[in-house]
């Protein structure tokens, strides 16, 4: 099997998963098989690029002498390395806060801050199959109860959520 026929389409598919899947943890929605897809698909994602980086060496040494091409990829090996080896405190994207909030909420306190009713939201949950083991029970707590993500049961509590425009 030639290089040609692995490279370009092992490259491109991962890239798409790895794309997919990365937006979904960004935004703290992995559920399900999320995290592995996206963790596989990122091995496959690595041997594709390598494989590319083999077949294409002569572009890719004729874009280096370019100095911008060399700056972006001095740039972002940089940016690798210094996220790997530098502590930081949080390391979570800015409205993390607000969900870890949310999911510590329980749903009346979801309906006041989306604009729904407690009812809609018990009605939302209980018609997927979600049992709430009391009137003042956290998402988190339902979660728990119910062997699901948290960021599951928020995403069907949010469901009747209309943003003003």
């Amino acid at each position: 099997m030639k290089i040609r026929t692995i490279a370009t389409p092992l490259t491109t598919a991962s890239f798409i998963t790895v794309a997919v899947t990365g937006l979904f943890m960004l935004f703290h929605l992995s559920v399900g098989l999320i995290r592995p897809l996206h963790e596989i698909a990122s091995l496959l994602f690595v041997i594709g690029s390598i494989l590319h980086i083999i077949l294409h060496w002569g572009a890719l040494v004729q874009l280096l002498k370019k100095p911008g091409n060399l700056f972006l990829i001095i740039l972002f090996s940089a940016m690798t390395l210094f996220a790997i080896f530098v502590p930081t405190g949080n390391h979570y994207p800015p409205f993390h806060e607000s969900f870890s909030a949310l999911m510590q909420a329980d749903i009346t306190t979801v309906a006041k801050l989306t604009g729904q009713t407690s009812e809609s939201i018990t009605q939302n949950l209980t018609t997927q199959g979600y049992t709430i083991p009391n009137p003042n029970a956290t998402i988190n707590e339902i979660a728990q109860q119910n062997n699901k993500e948290t960021a599951e049961v928020l995403n069907i509590a949010l469901s009747g959520f209309k943003p003003a425009r």
